[in-house]
């Protein structure tokens, strides 16, 4: 394995704080490697997160995520309202 992004911390816990503060150590069974870099993650949910959030390759996942959460709140207010 290469040498992990973020010395090894969680790449979600890093992308967020950008470096203020302690972060979470990442595991190296919880990983991504794209273009030759791994990230590793605390859990599965932060490596999904951060695919369609901060990964390099995550720009038409913030959009498709963007969307749902606009529709979601476009029905549950709908819900309250009538």
């Amino acid at each position: 394995m290469n040498s992990p992004e973020y010395n090894g911390d969680c790449a979600l816990a890093g992308a967020i704080k950008k470096g203020q503060g302690e972060l979470p150590k990442g595991r190296e069974d919880i990983s991504v490697v794209l273009d030759g870099k791994t990230y590793l993650f605390t859990n599965g949910v932060a490596r999904m997160i951060w695919r369609f959030t901060y990964a390099p390759s995550g720009k038409l996942g913030r959009w498709i995520l963007l969307t749902v959460v606009i529709g979601a709140l476009i029905w549950s207010a709908r819900q309250v309202l009538s």
